[in-house]
């Protein structure tokens, strides 16, 4: 009797404790990044690492990323000209977390209200993107074919960026070096124009 009692326990805690790790498993995955620990150097970073495709476990098609399913509710309009919602303070509270994300990165670099609330929500939670290394990563990251074509992930970001900052020289170095990245080179180039034509004009 013993025996069979020992076996029920058994089976009834095999499937909580795979569940547990499983849970454990994909928080981890949508787990914030300490972004502002010490930068690689630029040997140490490789192009490699900048290039993110939709087929990557972090990126779009991942079921399980319950950061980006929340993103997707918060409201596209101007919240200026609309009462401030619990969805709205969801995305001032997990600002930090959605930087880290590819998925939230991309698909808040696609509507114009909520990338403005976005850098709005990095400047009243005092976040520092000009020293956040997973931050930058992805914003200069880029998708390629098998053919080899390259294109931007994130422009909007970057160009919002880079009329705010200079990426760190790890990042900075590759996208200047590496023809896959020469879509990211001009953003950045020209949003880095844009500063310096700015404060020529300044007396």
């Amino acid at each position: 009797m013993e025996y069979y009692d020992f076996w029920n326990v058994l089976y009834c805690l095999v499937p909580l404790i795979a569940a547990f790790l499983l849970l454990a498993h994909y928080q981890g995955r949508t787990k914030p990044q300490k972004g502002q620990s010490e930068a690689p150097s630029e040997n140490e970073l490789t192009a490699e690492d900048l290039i993110i495709n939709e087929s990557d476990q972090s990126c779009l098609s991942n079921p399980f990323n319950s950061l980006f399913d929340n993103l997707k509710k918060v409201n596209l309009y101007d919240p200026q000209t609309r009462p401030e919602d619990s969805k709205d303070r969801w995305f001032k509270k997990h600002t930090a977390e959605l930087m880290h994300d590819i998925a939230c990165v991309a698909y808040i670099a696609c509507y114009g209200h909520l990338e403005n609330t976005f850098w709005k929500n990095i400047e009243a939670l005092n976040l520092e993107p000009q020293n956040d290394f997973v931050f930058q990563k992805l914003i200069a990251s880029v998708h390629c074919t098998p053919w080899g074509i390259c294109g931007q992930n994130c422009s909007n970001l970057l160009f919002s960026f880079g009329t705010r900052w200079k990426l760190l020289p790890c990042i900075a170095h590759i996208i200047e070096t590496d023809p896959r990245f020469d879509s990211v080179k001009t953003t950045y180039e020209v949003a880095r124009r844009k500063v310096e034509t700015e404060e020529s004009k300044v007396p």
